[in-house]
């Protein structure tokens, strides 16, 4: 007789995330938040899943990469299941985090110092009100409280032909991270738009704090018009080149460190913004230092800060550019510290800084993380 064995479910609990620890062979398992993608069991040690519906008197299974079999699509909280796995893994299904939108659409935005593309948190209310100033005309910086919160700010270039709004799709806090997502859509073919009096959108986003890394991970959403004005989404051609990049040397006595900023995303156009960038927010800042050559007739900078970190072991670098027919995709790579690793006891800020062929496309960013985890070795 085929014997099966019950064992205890085991989780990690962080202020937002649970981070469930399957082990070898049959387990019953309580849900402690709702999972709305069982994705997250893909790429795993789980070989099925399976509830029970009284209602439909039948049983829903799950089997990661199966699409074909699955009929189990969701797990509610305090539902019972059944986890069938191949070995010992940890799963860490997010927690889903209310974004609060502060931007007034009535609010028209100044031309800034940089009229390209920018991504950034801001953890300060000293902070948050000085940029909230320069875009906005007239009105009060919004209230937040920063003790508990943090702010995105999303900002689109005005240097590109086509209609451009940017927003916070959803936001999944993990046990390692909290992942941003966000949808940018650009309309084309068919719509109305002034080719002498582009602009920008600008969103600020407020978001509760979790005290882990943000990773800002964007995609694009094109849009046309019918001839009477009325939206339809467009077919993307996945197509695409790989585009050669070059980074720049920002190694000093320091490192490659930053100085006072915060996680940024940025695109770069011409040199007065690099050199703003460069002088005041790359180690050493307030001494003289040559600046790196970069050809802003045939090239576009990409400058990436990571932001203020509390120990060495963290890193940011670009993986790979791809050009598509409408827009550009640069994929990031951000190194953290995993549990148990060891780092240095150091205050560091990783940045780079890479340029690519001259563009006016849109540049989408895509930030990802593999988390580690590291063992102490037995004494």
């Amino acid at each position: 007789m085929k014997k099966y064995f019950l064992t205890f479910l085991i989780f990690i609990t962080s202020l937002y995330a649970y981070n469930y620890s399957i082990r070898d062979g049959w387990q019953m398992i309580g849900v402690v938040e709702n999972i709305k993608d069982m994705n997250n069991f893909d790429n795993s040690c789980v070989k099925s899943i399976w509830r029970y519906d009284d209602t439909n008197s039948s049983w829903q299974i799950y089997k990661p990469n199966n699409i074909q079999e699955n009929t189990l699509n969701y797990l509610d909280i305090a539902m019972g299941f059944w986890i069938q796995a191949d070995g010992d893994c940890y799963v860490n299904p997010p927690k889903y985090i209310l974004p609060y939108r502060l931007s007034d659409d009535n609010s028209p935005i100044i031309d800034d110092f940089n009229n390209s593309k920018r991504f950034e948190m801001i953890y300060t209310k000293e902070a948050f009100s000085e940029i909230y100033l320069n875009y906005v005309h007239n009105n009060p910086t919004p209230d937040v409280d920063f003790n508990n919160n943090s702010v995105l700010i999303l900002r689109t270039s005005n240097e590109y032909k086509y209609s451009l709004d940017t927003y916070v799709k959803e936001v999944k806090d993990y046990l390692s991270y909290t992942e941003i997502s966000i949808e940018t859509r650009m309309r084309i073919g068919g719509c109305n738009y002034l080719e002498d009096n582009l602009f920008a959108d600008i969103e600020f986003i407020s978001i509760p704090k979790t005290g882990k890394e943000v990773l800002l991970n964007e995609k694009i959403k094109i849009e046309g018009c019918t001839m009477y004005g009325k939206q339809t989404d467009i077919d993307i051609n996945e197509t695409f080149l790989e585009l050669s990049f070059r980074e720049i040397d920002l190694i000093n006595n320091y490192g490659e460190t930053a100085y006072n900023t915060y996680k940024r995303l940025e695109v770069v156009q011409n040199l007065k913004v690099f050199e703003y960038l460069y002088q005041n927010h790359i180690n050493p800042v307030g001494v003289d230092k040559e600046l790196p050559f970069i050809d802003f007739e045939k090239e576009t900078l990409l400058t990436l800060f990571l932001g203020l970190k509390g120990s060495t072991g963290y890193d940011i670098k670009v993986k790979s550019i791809k050009e598509y027919e409408y827009y550009i995709e640069v994929e990031i790579e951000n190194t953290l510290v995993g549990y148990g690793c060891p780092a240095g006891n150091a205050l560091t800020s990783p940045v780079t800084f890479v340029t690519i062929p001259k563009t006016n496309k849109e540049i989408i960013f895509k930030e990802y993380t593999i988390p580690k985890r590291c063992e102490y070795p037995e004494e």
